[in-house]
């Protein structure tokens, strides 16, 4: 696999293989642990130090590690149809992902504790994400395809910022999707119930979000919601649903918006002068 800048930013060109190795992972928490320890105390000795004969794999795991923590962007290649358990898990500095419209499955923790992730491009053709697969990012939206059967328990917890949770109504969603989440807060049940995922399925689904509904739809069309603001005017841009979010905000984070606002209101005022 090859890693070059895209963007600014080191990127991975995943390509499917293995990449975690679950008998390093062990011994990178014993690391962890014994990093904090002389942190703390500042004492030369603990337990957990590495013996003489364990030098070759202190060395292996550093390089393992620094492998790891390199990578800032995701480019999965085109024909890999899915992310094996646990294949990202820790990496801290990755920032975004870019899937293939190939790509079928997401497994679990396959992305969790990556707490610099910030943007998520799903592809078309999704259809499962395994339980904690983005456990403790950093995501503020996410936007679901309508393909997807199915979201594994506690997928999206611990995404502190995550306000905009866009899912198709025919999806299943397991326990506490989105467990710790700002949306969370608005939420009408204390825990993440079967009450509470409809809820969620739901926010924007009365006929007075129309628009919400259009912009956080997975691709929106231009022809729609042009209509819609000929008829309601550029102020609905500006009206909340029950959890504080506006249309133009489900835009503005939507990556599958193929127009922003300003097209929009240009395209708005265009038609008003033209009368």
């Amino acid at each position: 696999m090859k890693t070059e800048i895209v963007d600014g930013l080191l990127t991975l060109f995943y390509d499917g293989s293995e990449l975690y190795n679950s008998e390093l992972a062990e011994h990178e928490e014993r690391s962890i642990a014994l990093h904090q320890y002389l942190n703390v105390t500042g004492e030369p000795y603990h337990p957990y130090c590495w013996d003489e004969d364990e030098r070759p794999l202190v060395k292996k795991l550093e390089k393992y590690l620094d492998k790891r923590q390199s990578w800032e962007q995701v480019i999965v290649l085109d024909g890999v149809e899915k992310i094996p358990s646990d294949t990202f898990t820790g990496c801290f500095n990755i920032q975004r992902v870019i899937f293939p419209d190939s790509l079928v499955c997401i497994e679990s923790h396959a992305f969790s504790g990556c707490n610099s992730l910030t943007h998520v491009k799903f592809p078309m053709n999704l259809e499962y994400i395994e339980e904690h697969a983005f456990d403790a990012c950093d995501l503020a939206s996410v936007f679901i395809p309508e393909s997807c059967r199915w979201i594994g328990s506690n997928a999206f917890q611990r995404n502190d910022n995550l306000s905009i949770f866009h899912v198709p109504q025919t999806i299943r969603l397991h326990a506490e999707v989105i467990k710790g989440s700002k949306l969370m807060k608005y939420a009408p049940y204390f825990r993440q119930t079967e009450q509470t995922n409809n809820w969620i399925k739901n926010i924007n689904n009365d006929d007075k979000h129309s628009l919400h509904r259009l912009c956080s739809s997975f691709q929106p069309t231009k022809e729609e919601i042009f209509a819609i603001i000929q008829e309601q005017g550029i102020g609905a841009f500006k009206a909340k649903n029950n959890v504080g979010v506006t249309p133009s905000e489900y835009l503005k984070e939507n990556p599958y918006a193929e127009l922003t606002e300003i097209e929009i209101s240009r395209h708005y005022f265009l038609n008003k002068l033209s009368f």
